[in-house]
């Protein structure tokens, strides 16, 4: 078979070999914003996003310094690949939003560490 460049045009994603794996650990957060007022904690959680892959940690509820200490496994199909870390508030019938994290994942070395600093952000 002859190469040609224009192939992977008709390749489908789930044919594309993977470049590489990303390994992210979500530890914790410190001195997250009041979400609940009534309380004066919130009950925060993470969606870690890559490609087409949505993880969530588990709720950790009336705590401003949640420590959830769990690792995630990606493989990843695109260097230019987007790691997204959102951090929110449960509520029974919604999300608060409290903060958020992207970065390129070719820029991610072999030990990263990220700090997200949440305020008055907005998304």
């Amino acid at each position: 078979m002859s190469y040609n460049p224009l192939n992977y045009l008709t390749y489908k994603w789930e044919e594309v070999e993977d470049v590489g794996v990303l390994i992210v650990k979500i530890i914790k957060c410190i001195d997250l914003p009041e979400a609940d007022t009534i309380i004066g904690s919130s009950d925060p959680f993470c969606f870690i996003e890559v490609e087409n892959t949505r993880v969530r940690t588990p709720t950790l509820y009336k705590t401003q310094d949640p420590v959830w200490n769990k690792q995630f496994k990606f493989n990843i199909k695109d260097i230019h690949s987007t790691l997204n870390i959102r951090v929110f508030d449960e509520e029974r019938n919604k999300y608060n939003f409290l903060g958020c994290v992207k970065l390129l994942s070719w820029r991610l070395t072999q030990f990263t560490d990220v700090c997200l600093k949440t305020g008055n952000w907005k998304e």
